[in-house]
């Protein structure tokens, strides 16, 4: 069975069983149903149409029973999308096994489907390209649990370069998964023992041996452009963050600027008001002194004044 979910996913897997990746192609852009997310495949007896919807969830494919009508599927396809769209808006720090077990429960009750209806099946892969140009697969099995204890083996594994990761996908490939009960063809019970395991992890990497010369100096070279497009970001970054910081400079300084005028401003202003204060208290006074003494001198050239005026004036 071609693992696709329009083209992004290519390598051979049977429908609830696991894949040897002996072949991988490319379904195009489109499944041969017209629909993304459903495929359509010969049944069991090679006459009949079977379809099957299936999505992924981060590393982890969930796929439907087949059913010969395309309606139905289409139906199972919409639970997946909602599957898919609440365990991606679930805690992240809650574990993948409860948030996919939540969001099943959730999705077929608002779509009126029941669980075991629609029959799920899960898939866990890990990418390992740089080691045989592909993903590695746990195989299709309806026991979440143990797909993503087997994921997370081939998770550690990889690390530890080829070998680490070769004796765990052997060891994956030996695990006898549980199938669903209207699993098709070899589906049911597949089962490898060790000699076949090792011989399909080494097939693989004898396949990859004339590529991955060049892979490798690819996924270098991708490296280094993606070192120096990092470095080009981060010096960009860095000019930013200075230009910003002159900006801000510039505008604090101008503030200040602004301040201090203001302040200069207001200190000449009431420096100025004390002035005219002083000026005309001043000008009151001489006018005050100008007035008595033409008052007085008014009064010294008035000749109708008296002996006894003069005398009071005196002491006075």
């Amino acid at each position: 069975y071609d693992l696709s979910v329009g083209g992004a996913i290519h390598g051979c897997c049977d429908v609830g069983g696991r894949g040897d990746g002996c072949r991988a192609r490319s379904s195009g852009r489109y499944p041969r149903s017209g629909f993304h997310g459903v495929r359509r495949t010969r049944g069991s007896s090679g006459a009949a149409w079977m379809y099957q919807a299936w999505a992924m969830i981060q590393r982890v494919a969930l796929a439907t029973r087949s059913d010969k009508s395309l309606e139905v599927v289409v139906n199972f396809h919409t639970v997946l999308v909602h599957i898919k769209r609440l365990a991606s808006e679930a805690d992240p720090r809650v574990p993948m096994l409860e948030r996919i077990r939540a969001a099943t429960s959730s999705a077929c009750a608002v779509n009126a489907v029941l669980e075991s209806d629609i029959c799920l099946s899960f898939c866990g892969f890990t990418p390992a390209y740089s080691m045989i140009g592909r993903s590695v697969y746990t195989g299709f099995s309806p026991d979440l649990a143990t797909v993503l204890c087997l994921q997370e083996q081939l998770d550690n594994t990889k690390p530890l370069g080829w070998l680490g990761m070769r004796s765990a996908w052997a060891e994956v490939m030996q695990v006898l998964l549980t199938q669903r009960e209207n699993a098709r063809g070899s589906a049911k019970g597949k089962q490898l023992d060790k000699g076949q395991a090792d011989a399909i992890a080494d097939a693989a990497w004898s396949r990859w041996e004339p590529r991955r010369e060049k892979a490798e100096r690819w996924r270098m070279q991708t490296a280094e452009s993606q070192q120096l497009r990092a470095e080009r970001q981060e010096i960009k970054r860095r000019k930013r963050v200075e230009t910003r910081a002159r900006a801000l400079a510039r505008e604090a300084f101008c503030a200040f600027e602004r301040v201090a005028a203001l302040l200069r401003r207001e200190e000449f202003s009431a420096c100025s008001a004390a002035r005219r204060a002083e000026l005309r208290e001043k000008r009151e006074a001489d006018l005050t002194e100008r007035r008595r003494r033409k008052a007085r001198w008014l009064w010294m050239k008035d000749r109708s004044r008296t002996m006894g005026e003069i005398l009071s004036a005196s002491r006075r």
